[in-house]
Formats: C-alpha cells, structure tokens, sequence
C-alpha cells in the first residue's frame, strides 16, 4: 500500500511521460454507447414535443475520471448519470439553456458547467471530457 502523497505524485508522473498524458478520448456518436435505462433520471427528457432541440451528451473514454460516473443536468435538473464512452439523447425547449456535469460519489472533479442557445428543431452534440491536467470540460462536439 503506498502513502497518499506518493500515490498521486506517481499518477500525475506518469500522466505527464505517457503519449497522450491522461487526457480522454472522444467517442463518436455512432461508437458511443446509449447510457442504460436504469441510469435516465429524468425520463420525460426522453419525449420529443414538437419544435424541441435534441442535445446529446456522450463521455469520452480513458482512465482519467473512470472511477466515478458523471452526472448530467439542464438548468439544474438531472437527466442522466454517464460512465465512460456513453451517451444521453434528451430534448428541451428552445432558448438559453445551462449544461452541467458532476461527477459521483468522492471524486473531485466539481461542477462544470456551460451556456448554451438552441434553436427549433436544432440537435447539438456536446462530450463531456478530461484534459492533461485532469480537469473536466464540457465542449460542443462534431463527432
């Protein structure tokens, strides 16, 4: 068993020499798994009302955050709780909008969050990631 402090030092070391360091690794849509049933929170997010945007929201893949799920949320209101390389497809209305994700239990990733406008009918793809320095970040995606 290794001292707390050595433990992480040792993390962080290898995170900087590995390729690649610690940073996730986008998923496309399609390779994307779609986050189990039991994991929706919010369900009626799962209907589409006419002129409602679709928002998916995927995890990427990688070690980095893999012990803790992340928990998804517009305007305060849990949708879904993602682990890595799953994706949530919900509608909302159109309008300004906050995203947020946060991950479980004892990791400490915090609160991330990010403003977003959607349109009629638009869809959007937002991931949900890691960076080399282990921060989480919520981006528009294209894949």
């Amino acid at each position: 068993m290794c001292h707390k402090i050595i433990c992480w030092k040792s993390f962080f070391l290898a995170c900087i020499t590995l390729p690649g360091g610690c940073a996730t690794t986008v998923v496309s849509n399609e390779d994307a798994k779609n986050v189990p049933a039991e994991r929706i929170i919010l369900r009626s997010s799962q209907t589409k009302n006419p002129g409602e945007a679709t928002l998916v929201v995927k995890r990427d893949s990688g070690f980095t955050g893999s012990g803790c799920n992340i928990v998804v949320y517009l305007d305060g209101r849990a949708i879904a709780e993602l682990d890595t390389g799953e994706k949530v497809t919900f509608y909302a209305q159109p309008g300004d909008h906050v995203l947020s994700a946060k991950q479980t239990s004892i990791c400490v990733a915090g609160l991330k969050e990010v403003g977003i406008t959607l349109k009629e009918n638009e869809s959007k793809t937002y991931r949900i990631g890691f960076g080399g320095n282990v921060d989480m970040s919520i981006n528009a995606s294209a894949f």
